[in-house]
């Protein structure tokens, strides 16, 4: 600035800009550009956590080089599900050679899913500050949302016709290990005494004439759970959308029937749909639930292809549970086609026009008009109540789910008619 002042104004200012110049020329040329070599490790808290948690994310950086960072810039990536509660996902520190440094942030679980943090951004800068580095470390660290604890469905029986040879909670119309009354009979050599009737012994004829209770017993059986993760069905907006709800109600029923000691596998039709074969246990439950936490809106196979794609590789299956919006006339026909096939069938249906435009929105797009959005939504739910009843006329379980009620309760209304009318569900005291 000297100098240049020195030419406009006065010619003699130009020898005192002398010294300054050459000075920044002499930093100039001595300045390097910084190399980075740095090692970065992350540690989160915890892998595992819940909507709504808090977890403690620490960034330890480690000069691995033989030169001084004069500046170094350090600066971690959020995945939208999660949100900076405290402190800062960056920070500047100064390392010397195999020097180490680290700072901590707090974060948030907005939402569920199966976000990753990073990658981790480096920038460096010389000790004039003439020269910077910046360099991009794929670092990444995973974490697992899961949603809030799904609802329980305590009066959720399944009795479907198909069951299995392994123990389970389902009751069977034949003689063995349970705890209903079927039937008595005389005592035969090897029989438990546990199981001896020892009134109705006390009435026989002869003393010596005992009688055993037999029970009915109580089977397994194979279920498939689908669920309908297509983007037309992706209605709303996360965490509230329809595919949100689906996912919740997939979550609570898999963990119904696998108390009950069944054998359940997963289909998800989404942009990353996955398939697991049915399986046992709090293990199979976990790699399900990883697998809906996973749904993303999209389509990587038709819907039309799902009904032959069970009869190639599940002949066998008891019955199938289609958790789906029905938001197009795809979903129903391809449900139609599962019950044709002979499967048992329930549908449960989060309602989409529960997850339609709000009152404000309605205004503000369709301003006078806003009759004509009232009118599409009653010709909506005329049509979606007729194709269920067609459903329903097919002998299968449509729940018809409005998601301001429990799942719970939604499904209770709808297992008395069914229990009545085909014998396959039931619930305890009906």
């Amino acid at each position: 600035m000297s100098f240049v002042v020195g030419i406009l104004l006065i010619g003699s200012i130009i020898f005192l800009s002398i010294p300054v110049v050459a000075y920044l020329g002499l930093m100039v040329l001595q300045a390097k550009r910084p190399h980075l070599n740095v090692e970065v490790k992350r540690a989160v808290e915890k892998p595992q956590i819940y909507e709504g948690d808090e977890i403690g994310v620490r960034i330890r950086a480690r000069n691995a080089g033989k030169e001084s960072i004069a500046t170094l810039e350090i600066r971690d990536e959020l995945p939208e599900e999660l949100e900076l509660v405290s402190s800062s996902t960056s920070s500047i520190i100064s390392l010397k050679p195999g020097e180490s440094g680290e700072f901590f942030y707090t974060v948030r679980a907005r939402t569920y899913g199966v976000p990753r943090l990073g990658p981790i951004k480096l920038r460096s800068m010389d000790e004039q500050g003439f020269f910077e580095n910046v360099s991009m470390l794929e670092n990444f660290s995973t974490v697992v949302i899961f949603p809030h604890t799904s609802e329980k469905l305590q009066h959720m029986k399944i009795r479907p016709r198909k069951i299995k040879s392994w123990p389970g909670e389902i009751v069977a119309r034949r003689i063995g290990q349970g705890m209903e009354y079927y039937s008595l009979r005389q005592y035969l050599p090897g029989d438990s005494f546990k199981t001896v009737n020892w009134r109705a012994s006390a009435r026989a004829p002869s003393p010596s004439q005992l009688f055993v209770n037999e029970y009915m017993a109580e089977l397994g059986t194979d279920t498939m759970i689908i669920v309908d993760g297509r983007a037309i069905a992706d209605v709303g907006k996360k965490p509230n959308s329809a595919i949100s709800y689906s996912i919740h109600a997939a979550m609570a029923i898999s963990d119904r029937l696998i108390r009950d000691r069944n054998r359940v596998g997963l289909i998800t039709l989404g942009s990353k749909g996955e398939r697991i074969h049915p399986g046992y246990g709090k293990r199979q439950h976990n790699r399900m639930v990883l697998s809906m936490l996973r749904i993303r809106g999209g389509e990587t196979w038709t819907i039309e292809n799902l009904s032959g794609y069970l009869r190639f590789y599940y002949p066998g299956l008891a019955l199938i549970v289609f958790v789906s919006t029905l938001a197009d006339e795809s979903a129903f026909t391809a449900a139609a086609e599962i019950a044709r096939l002979g499967y048992d069938l329930i549908v449960v249906s989060p309602n989409p026009l529960d997850f339609g435009l709000k009152d404000e929105m309605t205004k503000r797009i369709f301003g006078s008009g806003q009759k004509i959005w009232e009118i599409a939504k009653d010709l909506s739910e005329i049509n979606r109540a007729a194709s269920i009843e067609q459903l329903r006329r097919a002998d299968v379980l449509v729940v018809d789910w409005h998601v301001a009620d429990s799942l719970g309760a939604a499904l209770e209304a709808n297992l008395r008619a069914w229990n009545r009318k085909k014998g396959l569900l039931r619930v305890p005291g009906t």
